[in-house]
């Protein structure tokens, strides 16, 4: 069975954001014990990062198994980590990564699950959708963790830059409309 362009395009780039978010994953852990955070966070961020290079490999899977060819190439320069403080790279990376991204994938995958019917599709997407609901509780432990190591900086970081962890979550799931003239 081979796919449309679209949807070969999607899990062809579901692959290279999966691989992206392991290795924000990985930072994260990092940064977590950069910070002194608790080890059942630094446990699940660990998880983390193994469940992202999994989603990765079966979303390669499905793209194969919908008539992919060819290797996928993931930019790496992609994956350079920012300079900074841990404690803000940490608050930074679980507002975009965990309470903004994972939040808004469960039921967009949820979404995508409901009108599957291709086996290797429909595997996919039950294992991801077990998982991201892993990570978005991850993410909102590790905020609660944030704000509770520090009371008075993280709420008002965390309020400068939700809008653009908003917009940039937004243009990662928003199709851009083709306009036709009449």
């Amino acid at each position: 069975m081979s796919a449309s362009r679209r949807v070969l395009s999607e899990w062809r780039n579901r692959a290279e954001a999966e691989y992206s978010s392991a290795a924000v994953a990985a930072r994260v852990v990092h940064n977590l014990i950069a910070t002194g955070m608790p080890r059942a966070l630094i446990h699940t961020g660990q998880r983390i990062v193994n469940d992202e290079l999994d989603h990765a490999e079966l979303s390669l899977g499905v793209w194969r198994a919908l008539g992919g060819e060819g290797e996928v190439q993931v930019d790496v320069t992609r994956l350079t980590p920012p300079e900074g403080p841990p404690l803000l790279l940490l608050a930074e990376d679980v507002l975009r990564a965990f309470c903004v991204g994972e939040t808004v994938a469960v039921p967009l995958f949820a979404a995508m699950r409901a009108g599957a019917e291709h086996p290797a599709v429909l595997g996919a997407l039950e294992r991801i959708l077990r998982d991201e609901a892993v990570h978005r509780a991850f993410g909102w432990d590790a905020l609660e963790a944030l704000v509770a190591l520090d009371p008075a900086g993280v709420p008002p970081f965390m309020a400068q830059r939700l809008p653009e962890a908003l917009m940039s979550c937004r243009k990662a799931y928003v199709v851009p409309h083709t306009h036709r003239s009449a």
